[in-house]
């Protein structure tokens, strides 16, 4: 995708030469802190900071994380995708061409428990991850495929499933999505669509949906995130607006949302995510923000909530996760 989608990667691999926000427990030392991290807070991927972070669900303002996991113990390198499961909190380093796990309270300068990456992984510059049904879906924006691999899984493995090939229609994924019964969503910024594919996909399949044309208002699709009702909500990178298309969606369709305008504060947002009760959540990669909005927000709404300010740890954000309707996995229920 040209113009601002390529400053993102060159952004993003910036990342492994800038010093990390280090806070002061990091700083000592190799030891990580253990944070009680309940199921209600939100996680942040920090692409120019090389950090995670977590925030409290009212966290409003200036507000200080609850958890950030920083430092050079981490592996942390161009985060841009995270999802939080029991198992663990799962970031895609595109600098680092890496999938890292940490343990579910993790803070400060935490190893991981698990790290994929080597030449067998097949990952090209990952950017988004969702795991659900055990399984850990990347897209990869350098190879324009999306692999997969089990929630379990580390050091230089293959990968158990790739879609990948000109049928596909995958091109500069930047978003991952799946929904309950187990077909996957692939937000494709370099022809502003958003591709669908049947549970079991793998190799050169065609998509089962293609949502693409002028009604839809995709403008570098970015971060993809599925609702209880399985509306599709899109962060669109290029045009600093939020769009939500209805279940099912295909072809040339006219979004059933679009948040956008002066007063939303969206800022080339990266990613997207709503909560159990309907609540949208924006990360604003552009603006070292995120911002919140009522369920059904449409238009030049503003937000509820706005977290801004040096105290956040915000930098460069472009990954976001909440809690969802059973959590931490799809279909598995509560910790």
């Amino acid at each position: 995708m040209p113009g601002i989608i390529s400053r993102r990667r060159l952004a993003a691999a910036a990342t492994l030469t800038a010093a990390p926000l280090l806070s002061a427990a990091a700083a000592a030392g190799p030891a990580a802190a253990q944070t009680p991290a309940p199921p209600a807070y939100s996680y942040v991927a920090n692409d120019n900071g090389n950090s995670v972070t977590a925030y409290a669900r009212d966290a409003n303002g200036n507000a200080t994380p609850a958890a950030t996991i920083t430092g050079p113990a981490t592996g942390l390198a161009g985060p841009e995708g995270v999802w939080v499961t029991a198992g663990g909190v799962f970031v895609s380093n595109f600098a680092g061409n890496s999938l890292t796990r940490y343990a579910r309270r993790a803070n400060g300068n935490a190893a991981p428990a698990a790290t994929i990456a080597g030449p067998a992984t097949g990952l090209g510059g990952p950017v988004a991850v969702e795991v659900a049904a055990g399984t850990e879906f990347v897209v990869n924006f350098n190879t324009n495929s999306m692999t997969e691999y089990p929630a379990a899984a580390n050091g230089d493995v293959a990968p158990s499933a790739t879609v990948s090939g000109s049928a596909t229609g995958i091109s500069e994924p930047d978003g991952v999505a799946t929904d309950t019964a187990g077909h996957v969503f692939v937000a494709n910024s370099g022809t502003n669509t958003i591709t669908e594919y049947a549970r079991g996909a793998s190799g050169n399949a065609a998509p089962i949906a293609t949502i693409a044309g002028p009604a839809t208002g995709l403008a570098g699709p970015a971060g993809i995130w599925l609702d209880t009702s399985g509306d599709l909500f899109v962060a669109e990178f290029n045009d600093n607006s939020v769009t939500a298309y209805a279940r099912g969606a295909n072809g040339n369709a006219a979004p059933i949302a679009d948040i956008s305008g002066p007063a939303t504060g969206i800022n080339v947002p990266g990613a997207v995510a709503t909560n159990t009760t309907g609540r949208v959540f924006v990360a604003n990669f552009g603006g070292n923000t995120m911002t919140e909005y009522r369920p059904g927000a449409s238009g030049n709404t503003a937000p509820v909530a706005t977290i801004t300010g040096p105290a956040t740890g915000l930098a460069g954000p472009a990954g976001v996760w909440v809690p969802l309707p059973a959590w931490p996995e799809k279909g598995k229920g509560q910790p």
